[in-house]
């Protein structure tokens, strides 16, 4: 990552930073005052004696970190990427009915009449 031309101990916030990368390191000697200004990176080492290999190998951190501006969206590879997961979802006849006509017509702008109509069915419209 390319260093801004001004010291980075100057920086009032992380804001003019680039906006997504796999790492930060933060060798100055307040970094948990400018990491939280962080808002996407895949890893960020706080502190003079935490570089960047350290994080890909030996700390515990993980080694596949998100790239191409993916951080945006996406954190680094981790336990929970290898469970499965299921959503139990659940509704009472009043919170259907006031569910229904946000899903009704977000069913219809994605043309899937068939997920609309089976609404209307449970509520016997």
């Amino acid at each position: 990552m390319r260093l801004p031309p001004w010291p980075i101990a100057s920086l009032p916030n992380m804001s003019s930073w680039p906006s997504t990368t796999r790492h930060v390191e933060l060798a100055i000697n307040d970094p948990q005052g400018f990491s939280s200004s962080i808002r996407h990176a895949g890893a960020i080492c706080l502190g003079h004696y935490i570089p960047e290999a350290i994080g890909d190998y030996v700390d515990g951190s993980n080694h596949v970190l998100p790239t191409a501006r993916s951080a945006q969206f996406a954190s680094g590879l981790g336990v929970l990427d290898f469970m499965k997961r299921i959503s139990i979802l659940g509704c009472d006849p009043a919170s259907l009915s006031a569910l229904s006509e946000a899903a009704v017509i977000l069913a219809g702008v994605e043309a899937l009449d068939g997920q609309g109509r089976s609404i209307f069915i449970r509520l016997n419209r």
